[in-house]
């Protein structure tokens, strides 16, 4: 990894120097800067950055054409200040998930797309290839840019879905960061399940409104031909996508639902005691795990349509389960400290085997943020999670307990991470 060298002397004098020399245009473009302001919160001269910040507008005058965007960096600085203090490194993450039409997160938003469509990184690692996906901005909507709330890829990694809020879900070619199509629903998107069986393709998209979407289809040359079928489900509430075998699982409120292969109805459905918070399904299609609000695991045997329940005493954030294994993984949020006003939370994952309840082992790598997405590697020797933290997902060693990679995601939340082999 690079070394950043910060010139304290330099960060010290640089907006004095443009004030005395009446540089206006070149002080403001220096304080409208993330890395101005970084370079400051990690040389421990956050007060003076404010200092420079209220100087720098009484100096400008009311008509100044870039005031309204110094104020804007202005506020972005005094609502993150202190945490920018402590952890300097998570000023994108920050700025990317504040105020859309605010200068600093149109900054964050420009840095962080790369290419038309997002990112798509690969490295090698042992005998496995692992592919991970950052989507950002990368839909439009009319003249509008509408970001991407979801991510998924098929099994052999060579196809990428994207869905976004303004309804549309695209297709990428992993390989070659190609788009093949754009399928439109009319409401906002909140839980997407793709893969590719032979040669059809089918992507299930949930729905804002509690309808689900799926479409079932082909690549045909550059194109992609398919035919969508619309499922009412449930109400108006949080839902949760999962690849069930051939069929798609459906989790909202304290309802599972599954169609049939065909995904013309609801073949099977079953409820749990408190609300549902996440979902894993096996990709064998025999067993879901559930992550419930009131801290316990069911998991469901969909062949003799049973369940058992574990506690694990913290809520649970993400959940993934290996049916031939009798092995499942849970993602809990724990509380690790107070900043300031803000309750601050880790990310710890628990192994466990799904019949004697016994845990198998902790992973503890994530301790900026709750794990928001766990997945299994086919055989069941790895496990991938991405968390709410800036460090990138990371791929562990079911049997070691070691982390064998930690993926950098250029200072944003992973949105989802899946691992082949």
């Amino acid at each position: 990894e690079t070394e950043f060298r910060i010139n304290v002397r330099r960060l010290d004098e640089l907006t004095h120097h443009l004030a005395e020399s009446n540089m206006l245009d070149e002080m403001v473009e220096a304080l409208c800067s993330l890395s101005y302001i970084q370079a400051k919160c990690a040389a421990g001269r956050l007060n003076d950055l404010l200092q420079e910040y209220g100087t720098a507008m009484k100096l400008l005058p009311e008509t100044f054409h870039a005031r309204t965007r110094l104020q804007e960096y202005f506020d972005f600085v005094r609502l993150q200040g202190n945490a920018l203090s402590i952890y300097p490194e998570i000023i994108l993450q920050q700025a990317f998930h504040s105020s859309h039409s605010a200068s600093p997160g149109i900054e964050a938003r420009s840095m962080l797309t790369s290419v038309d469509h997002g990112i798509i990184l690969e490295e090698e690692f042992r005998a496995d290839r692992v592919v991970l996906g950052i989507f950002n901005t990368t839909h439009s909507a009319g003249n509008q840019i509408s970001g991407v709330c979801l991510l998924d890829c098929d099994d052999g990694a060579s196809l990428c879905f994207s869905a976004s809020y303004d309804g549309s879900v695209q297709i990428f070619d992993a390989r070659q960061a190609r788009l093949i199509s754009v399928l439109y629903h009319d409401s906002s998107l909140i839980s997407l399940a793709c893969w590719k069986s032979f040669e059809n393709i089918v992507v299930a998209a949930a729905t804002r409104g509690g309808g689900m979407c799926i479409w079932v289809g082909a690549v045909v040359g550059d194109g992609f031909i398919s035919k969508k079928t619309t499922l009412d489900v449930c109400s108006d509430t949080d839902m949760y996508l999962g690849r069930l075998g051939n069929t798609v699982a459906i989790a909202c409120g304290r309802n599972v639902f599954v169609t049939d292969e065909v995904f013309s109805k609801i073949s099977l459905k079953f409820e749990v005691a408190s609300d549902i918070s996440c979902m894993g399904a096996s990709r064998d299609g025999h067993s879901l795990v559930l992550g419930c609000d009131d801290q316990t695991v069911c998991v469901f045997d969909v062949d003799i349509q049973a369940s058992s329940i574990h506690h694990h005493g913290f809520d649970i954030t993400a959940v993934a389960i290996l049916h031939n294994k009798k092995l499942a993984a849970s993602g809990l949020r724990e509380p690790r400290g107070m900043l300031g006003a803000v309750q601050l939370f880790s990310g710890r994952i628990i192994l466990w085997d799904t019949e004697t309840k016994e845990s198998k082992g902790e992973l503890e790598g994530h301790c900026f943020g709750p794990v928001g997405n766990l997945d299994f590697s086919g055989d069941g020797s790895k496990l991938i999670a991405a968390a709410q933290d800036w460090e990138g997902p990371r791929v562990w060693d079911c049997s070691t307990l070691d982390c064998l990679v930690c993926f950098r995601a250029h200072g944003v939340h992973a949105r989802v991470a899946r691992i082949n082999g």
